[in-house]
């Protein structure tokens, strides 16, 4: 055991959680330290202090520090500066971002694994979160080493923590001001601090200085939250930019990048905080294939910092707007500047460009331009979700469509791939069912957690999951005008998505969204331009879930969507899901029982992103802990044509060929020769009959077989059979001996 500092205190191996471990504190009565308690105790023990302690004002709390102090004071008393800590027991920091959540951090810290007391701020109220968290460290440490456990914590947080928490010896009041509502106090169990070496990859230091005086003086921009719109636009491509560069062109991109978000920020149209955190986060993601990591982060700083020394300023161009019709009506020619080139997004179009030349209600664009400076989509998905825009999947009822979005939105929410579903960050997905109630969604996410291998808490906050109280329309259609309006329910998801900062919307079923004729053109169309607006205003994606018509449809098939023809000519990305058919079954040797528990999915419209070949899915129960078991999907590769057998085996198979049948005659190349034919020695190694037929159809594409006409069981009725190849086949037995 090691001896404690000046306390006496004895320090153990590490306990069941860091919150039971021993630790120093001290306490100041208030901000002028001229007084300290100092003493023993855990963070579990702690809770109590914490959450009962109150005041009449802020200024009247204690404060506190997981530290030792010495005795030494400053010229005007207080005993809490740098130069008078002993020793740290454990890091402090504070979230005054008024953004995030306590919930959200709780998801957040828990998923590192790392012991923590969060409570909520003096300040704090539920609509503009402000907290704190306390981490113990497994020993004393010196004061110099506190700013890399921070910087661990900080990276957690992508750089949201603020900037006082890297002060040595800063202190913070706790406990809440009398009639506080709000006050909060949780305890997460897990490791230490200044073990959790794994976040080093992640780590984040202070953010860069303010920016410097002279920045461009004007009108200030519209500002959005964090950004102006067209500021948050830009930043998102800028970090996509980052995390998708090229082998060779990540210095120049990370370079290019932080350059042209630093002159955002000094031009108004970024607060700073936010976006160097958002190109930090962006570098953080590419760390490991960053041949020079330390330099990458040094360029990233200096660029900014370049960039703010240039100040850019935008003018945003007015947003059209969608009539009722679908039609989209450009704002009135004199709301633009002519002398202005102004970057413009069009969320309906999803196309980036540049306004050289006004004309009234047209723009022109004639000049020539620098391709590496077209900004990239912004996809939250590629293939699947895009930032103002809608995209459909659409398929029978009770095919697996629910299961599929469930596994969807934990991969985005969790930031990782999933088949071809491959989200480009950590989104936040609400999902909105009109048919499934809280229970049965929970029921449905906990069966797709098992198949993820994954628990509630891995995407607490990040999916939200939410449903009609009563009446799950979101847009009523006057039949007299044709004007679309939001319901209440539309209004109270939107606040909704704004105030949790939606990444994806998913809304489950198209039919019982709206009250317009499924069949009318014009009306659907209305109601996918009201979506798309939506998709719009909030810069997020939108995935709306719809059924087929009755009967047989073919996969990828764009017109095989249930009512009007304008639903699929409105949206930008369009899927169908599709039952296993039984010629399907037949080909993978998948089993009649088990066929409708496989679908595929097929892109049946994109206007971005290249056609891909069909997905496949298959259904699973999974057992959960009330008892039942609910089915979640998971992606499924069929098996390949030669799957279980080895060259020996096809060498084997060729050999029985050319030996002709037991009656002594060539081997059929048709089924309706029945036992004659020759998949039936295929068939004999355990492969169906249309793995059979797809395995002979291979070899006489390769060569090994030729069809001929030769003598049949039928005296002068000759029958086309196979003919092996000697010569290949001899290739193939050394190939198996290799």
């Amino acid at each position: 055991m090691m001896s404690g500092i000046e306390t006496g205190v004895e320090w153990e191996p590490q306990r069941a959680s860091a919150l039971d471990h021993p630790i120093v504190i001290t306490t100041f009565r208030d901000a002028g330290a001229s007084t300290k308690r100092q003493g023993e105790t855990t963070l579990r023990a702690l809770m109590p202090m914490l959450r009962e302690t109150r005041a009449a004002t802020k200024a009247e709390l204690p404060w506190l520090k997981l530290a030792a102090f010495g005795d030494a004071r400053t010229d005007k008393g207080s005993l809490r500066h740098n130069s008078n800590i002993i020793h740290i027991y454990g890091i402090e920091a504070d979230y005054d971002g008024e953004q995030m959540t306590l919930s959200r951090a709780r998801q957040i810290i828990g998923s590192a694994g790392l012991a923590a007391i969060l409570y909520t701020s003096p300040s704090h109220t539920a609509d503009r979160p402000r907290w704190r968290v306390l981490c113990p460290t497994s020993k004393p440490l010196l004061g110099s080493e506190r700013a890399g456990l921070l910087s661990r914590l900080n990276g957690l947080f992508l750089g949201a923590l603020a900037d006082e928490s890297f002060v040595l010896s800063q202190s913070y009041y706790y406990g809440a001001i009398h009639g506080a509502p709000d006050h909060t106090v949780i305890a997460i169990d897990g490791g230490f601090i200044d073990h959790a070496h794994h976040l080093n990859a992640g780590a984040l230091g202070r953010s860069v200085p303010k920016k410097p005086q002279g920045a461009a003086a004007g009108p200030a921009p519209r500002l959005d939250g964090d950004a102006s719109p067209y500021g948050r636009r830009a930043l998102e491509n800028e970090c996509h930019a980052i995390r998708t560069a090229g082998p060779g062109q990540k210095h120049h991109t990370l370079n290019r990048a932080a350059y042209s978000v630093g002159g955002l920020v000094s031009g108004g149209h970024i607060q700073e905080g936010f976006a160097f955190r958002e190109l930090s986060a962006a570098l953080n993601a590419i760390a490991s294939v960053c041949d020079d990591f330390d330099h990458a982060q040094r360029t990233l700083r200096q660029a900014f910092e370049d960039g703010m020394a240039s100040p850019r300023t935008v003018q945003e161009r007015p947003r059209s707007k969608i009539r009722d019709d679908g039609w989209r009506e450009s704002p009135p020619y004199e709301e633009f500047n002519d002398d202005v080139a102004e970057p413009v997004f069009e969320p309906e179009e999803a196309v980036y460009t540049t306004r050289g030349h006004n004309n009234g209600p047209l723009w022109t664009d004639e000049d020539e331009w620098l391709e590496a400076e077209i900004p990239k989509r912004p996809w939250c998905v590629p293939g699947y979700l895009m930032r103002g825009s809608v995209s459909v999947l659409s398929g029978q009822g009770a095919g697996g469509k629910s299961s599929l979005v469930v596994a969807w939105s934990i991969a985005a929410a969790l930031g990782k791939a999933l088949g071809e579903f491959k989200p480009l960050s950590r989104l936040t997905v609400c999902n909105y069912n009109v048919e499934d109630d809280q229970q049965e969604q929970r029921r449905r996410y906990s069966a797709g957690l098992h198949a993820a291998q994954h628990v509630p808490a891995d995407i607490a906050g990040q999916v939200i999951r939410c449903g009609p109280s009563t009446i799950g329309t979101l847009f009523q259609r006057d039949p007299a005008s044709g004007t679309i309006d939001p319901t209440k329910a539309m209004e109270a998801l939107e606040r909704l998505c704004m105030e949790r900062q939606v990444d994806v919307l998913i809304c489950d079923p198209l039919a019982e969204l709206h009250n317009a004729e499924e069949n009318d053109n014009t009306a659907m169309r209305a109601v996918i331009a009201a979506f798309r607006g939506l998709a719009s205003r909030l810069g997020i994606a939108v995935m709306i879930l719809h059924h087929d018509r009755k009967g047989t449809n073919a996969p990828g098939d764009m017109d095989r969507m249930r009512g009007a023809s304008a639903i699929t000519g409105a949206v930008r990305v369009m899927l169908t899901l599709t039952p296993m058919s039984e010629e399907e079954a037949d080909k993978f040797g998948v089993e009649a029982e088990h066929r409708r528990r496989h679908f595929r999915i097929d892109g049946a419209k994109s206007n971005y992103a290249i056609a891909q070949d069909a997905e496949w899915w298959k259904l699973a129960g999974y057992d959960l802990a009330n008892g039942e078991q609910v089915a979640a999907c998971r992606p499924w590769s069929p098996p390949g044509t030669f799957s279980g057998l080895n060259m020996a085996d096809c060498v084997a198979i060729l050999d029985a060929i050319d030996a002709g049948t037991p009656t002594g005659f060539a081997w059929a190349s048709h089924v309706n020769a029945k036992d004659d034919w020759a998949g039936r020695l295929i068939e004999a190694k355990g492969k169906s009959e249309g793995q059979a037929k797809a395995i002979l159809a291979s070899w006489v594409d390769g060569g090994a077989l030729r069809i001929v006409e030769n003598e049949g069981p039928r005296r002068g009725h000759p029958r086309k059979s196979y003919v092996v190849v000697g010569e290949a086949v001899a290739a193939m037995r050394r190939q198996s001996h290799a």
